[in-house]
């Protein structure tokens, strides 16, 4: 399943998580000031400047998208038991009868305030 997962959804970008800590770090030691959300919020949520560390920036999970995905199955497994075909049942039935007082229009059906009825079929 988790192999199915990452071919087929966002979720190969999980793997790029040491690339995300790795360039955390490497901020850290020019600023030890830098907090986890400054970082993050000068990664994803300013404008792209291309600087020098551009390349790395770009190798962090949900910085690039890849249009590898495939949603083929992987692989066909032909069926264990095959049901043989039966010639199809005609079924008969007969017509329902409605009497006609269900087809009467009820002049006060529009009036909400009305005491409950009991309906009889």
């Amino acid at each position: 399943m988790c192999i199915y997962l990452i071919g087929t959804t966002e979720a190969y970008q999980l793997l790029k998580l040491p690339s995300f800590v790795k360039h955390y770090f490497e901020h850290s030691q020019e600023d030890p000031q830098l907090s986890l959300m400054a970082f993050i919020k000068m990664h994803y949520n300013e404008t792209v400047d291309i600087d020098g560390d551009w390349q790395k920036d770009m190798q962090l999970p949900f910085k690039t998208h890849e249009d590898g995905t495939s949603l083929l199955p992987l692989g066909y497994f032909p069926p264990t038991h095959v049901t043989p075909l039966r010639a199809p049942v005609l079924i008969v039935s007969k017509p329902r009868i409605i009497p006609f007082h269900q087809f009467l229009f009820d002049l006060y059906s529009a009036d909400i305030f009305q005491p409950p009825r009991h309906w009889v079929a």
